[in-house]
C-alpha cells in the first residue's frame, strides 16, 4: 500500500474516528481513501483556525486522541493561534501538514517552509517523515507522545512523495503506557505528615486532577484535613465536586487577588496545577514568603518551577492521592468536631460568596442592555441538566463560574487565552458527546474570529446553542484602557475597541450559515430564547444584548 493509506490505517489501529481539517493538493490522496473507509469521517472546517480548534475540543472533552490535518505553510499558520490554545489544554492531540514533495524542496517551491520549526515551540514533539520506512515508526511514536501525561499536541510534516510511495508496511498499532505512577513513598509520607501539622491548609486542583479522574480522591483528602479547596488562576474546568461546601471557586487572575486568599493559610497543596502563571506583570508576587509549598503533578516540568518548595511529588494524581488518603487517615489525630467546625467555617464563606453574587444580580436586574451577570444567572437556572458548557464569554461572563458553584454543569473554559477558540470548540465536544446539548458562550468580538464555525456545526448537525454577549466592543480591552489612566480616559476616546459602526448582524450571519437565529433585548427574553433553540434538532445561536463597560462612549474614529 502507499503511505497514505498506511497513515490512514495506522490511525484506525489507534481508534480514531474522525480527521479535522481544511484540505489542499497534499490532501488529495488521503480524501480518496477516505472514500473507501467509511468508518472515519473528514470533518472540514472553512478555516483552519476552525478545525484545530474543533480537533481541540473533541480531544479534550472525550480524552482521546484528535487529529487535525493541515495543508502546508500558509494552511498551518492560520491554526497556529488555536494550536497555542491545544498546547495549554493539554489535549491528546496528533497535528499533521502535507508537505511539498522532499525531492524538490531545496528550490523553496511555492507554499513550502519549514513546518516543524513552526511546530516545535507549540508542540510536544515535531517531525518530518523524510523516507516512507520511518512512517509507521514516526506514527506511533507521536500517538505515544500526544498521549502520555502529560498529554499535549504532536506534530508530523508529511511530504507528499512520501505518502505517496508504496511499500510493505507493519500496521501494529501503537501500545497505550500506564499513567498510573504513583509518587515516590517516603516524599508521600512526608507530605502527609506536613499536611496533618499544618494549622490552615489550602489546595489548589489543576486540570491534570480532571484528565487523571481524581477529584474523588482529592474530595475525600478535603474533608478529612477540613480544608478548601481553590481551581487555579485559567483551569479548564473545575477538578473538584463545585457544588461541595468546601470549594471556594477559582483564584483570581491577578497575583493581588491570588495573594490576598493564600495570606490566610500556611500551607499550600497545589495538585496537578500550573502554578501559577499570570497574563501580565506585578512587582507582588502572588505567592506570600511565608507560605509553605507542597506539589503533585504528572509533568515534571511544573514541579518547583516558579516558587521554593517542602515537596515535590512527581506521579499520576489519582492513584498518589488514594495512597495519601489511606496515610492520612492512618495517621491523623484530629477530631471529628474539630474537621466539622472547620467545613462549617468554609462552607460560610461559599454561602456569603453566592448573597454577594445574588444581590449583585438583584441589583444589575433592571439595567438595559443587560447586565452580565443577570444573563449568565438566567442562562444557568434554566440549562438542560446534561448540557455541557463551553465558555469564551470574556467579561460578560464573570460571574458564570460562580452561577455554576449552586447549579454544576459540565464545563470547560478558554484555558489558552488566545481568542477564537469557543466556537469550534464547542463544536468538537459536541462531536464527544453527541448525545448531549452544548452551550456555548461567546464574546461578539471572540466570536468573530473563526465565525466560520458555524457553518460546520450546520453541516454536521451539532446540538449547538451559540450564545452571543453582544455589547457591541472588544469590552475587555476597553475597560483596560481606561484603567491605564492616560489620554484615552481623559478624552473619553477609545481606538480600536467599538464594533457598532456598523453593527455586527450576528441574526443574518448565523441564517446564512444555516443556523437557526434570533435577537434578544431583554432578561425576560432569555429563558423562552433558550428553550426554542435547544428544540432545534441542529444548532441555534442567541444575539443577546448585554451592556458595555464603564464609561459608555461613542464609537471613537
Amino acid at each position: 500500500m502507499n503511505g497514505t493509506k498506511a497513515f490512514l490505517e495506522l490511525l484506525r489501529g489507534a481508534g480514531v474516528r474522525y480527521l479535522f481539517g481544511n484540505p489542499g493538493h497534499t490532501e488529495l490522496p488521503m480524501l480518496d481513501v477516505l472514500a473507501g473507509m467509511p468508518e472515519m469521517d473528514y470533518i472540514l472546517g472553512l478555516n483552519e483556525a476552525v478545525a484545530m480548534a474543533m480537533a481541540d475540543g473533541y480531544a479534550m472533552a472525550s480524552g482521546r486522541l484528535g487529529v487535525f490535518c493541515s495543508h502546508i505553510t500558509p494552511g498551518f499558520g492560520n491554526a497556529l493561534g488555536m494550536l497555542y490554545d491545544a498546547s495549554k489544554t493539554g489535549a491528546p492531540l496528533l497535528v499533521t501538514a502535507g508537505q511539498q514533495d522532499s525531492r524538490f524542496s531545496l528550490s523553496e517551491p511555492a507554499l513550502w517552509g519549514d513546518l516543524v520549526g513552526l511546530a516545535r515551540p507549540l508542540t510536544k514533539w515535531a517531525y518530518q517523515v523524510e523516507q516512507i520506512g520511518d512512517l509507521p515508526r514516526a506514527m506511533r511514536r507521536a500517538i505515544k507522545v500526544a498521549t502520555t501525561p502529560p498529554t499535549g499536541p504532536v506534530f508530523l510534516s508529511l511530504p507528499s512523495d512520501v505518502l505517496r510511495e508504496e511499500a510493505e508496511f507493519d500496521l501494529t498499532p501503537p501500545t497505550p503506557v500506564g499513567s498510573r505512577v504513583r509518587g515516590d513513598r517516603d516524599i508521600v509520607l512526608r507530605v502527609c505528615n506536613l499536611l496533618l501539622g499544618s494549622q490552615a491548609p489550602v489546595l489548589v486542583a489543576g486540570d491534570a486532577v480532571g484528565k487523571s479522574g481524581a477529584e474523588d480522591e482529592l474530595l475525600r483528602l478535603a474533608e478529612l484535613l477540613g480544608c478548601p479547596v481553590y481551581s487555579e488562576p485559567s483551569s479548564n474546568t473545575f477538578n473538584f465536586q463545585a457544588d461541595h461546601p468546601l470549594y471556594q471557586g477559582t483564584l483570581a487572575r491577578t497575583q493581588k487577588g491570588v495573594r490576598e486568599v493564600l495570606e490566610q493559610f500556611d500551607l499550600l497543596f497545589a495538585v496537578g496545577a500550573d502554578l501559577i502563571t499570570m497574563a501580565t506583570y506585578a512587582k507582588l508576587e502572588p505567592i506570600p514568603d511565608k507560605l509553605r509549598l507542597i506539589q503533585l503533578h504528572s509533568d515534571a516540568w511544573q514541579l518547583g518551577k516558579n516558587y521554593p518548595t517542602e515537596a515535590l511529588i512527581l506521579g499520576d494524581p489519582k492513584a498518589t492521592l488514594a495512597e495519601m488518603v489511606e496515610e492520612i487517615r492512618r495517621l491523623s489525630d484530629r477530631s471529628d468536631q474539630w474537621i466539622s467546625e472547620r467545613k462549617a467555617y468554609f462552607a460560610q464563606r461559599r454561602s456569603e460568596a453566592l448573597a454577594a453574587m445574588d444581590r449583585q444580580v438583584t441589583e444589575e436586574a433592571g439595567r438595559t442592555p443587560m447586565a452580565g451577570s443577570v444573563l449568565m444567572k438566567t442562562l444557568i437556572e434554566h440549562a438542560p441538566e446534561n448540557g455541557i458548557i463551553v465558555d469564551e464569554s470574556q467579561t460578560a461572563g464573570m460571574t458564570l463560574r460562580t452561577c455554576l458553584l449552586r447549579r454544576p454543569l459540565a464545563y470547560y473554559g478558554l484555558k489558552g487565552g488566545g481568542l477564537g477558540w469557543g466556537v469550534p470548540a464547542s463544536v468538537g465536544v459536541q462531536f464527544a458527546h453527541p448525545d448531549r446539548p452544548v452551550l456555548a458562550l461567546l464574546g461578539d468580538g471572540s466570536a468573530m474570529y473563526t465565525i466560520q464555525g458555524l457553518w460546520s456545526a450546520a453541516h454536521y448537525r451539532r446540538k449547538v446553542v451559540f450564545i452571543i454577549c453582544n455589547n457591541r466592543q472588544y469590552r475587555i480591552v476597553k475597560h483596560r484602557l481606561h484603567l491605564y489612566g492616560g489620554q484615552a480616559a481623559k478624552h473619553r476616546k477609545y481606538l480600536g475597541v467599538d464594533l457598532s459602526d456598523p453593527a455586527i448582524d450576528f441574526v443574518s450571519l448565523g441564517q446564512s450559515m444555516g443556523v437557526w437565529s434570533t435577537r434578544i433585548e431583554r432578561p425576560d427574553q432569555v429563558a423562552d430564547g433558550l428553550r426554542e433553540a435547544l428544540k432545534r434538532e441542529g444548532p441555534a445561536l442567541l444575539d443577546i444584548a448585554v451592556e458595555g463597560s464603564y464609561p459608555e462612549t461613542q464609537s471613537a474614529s
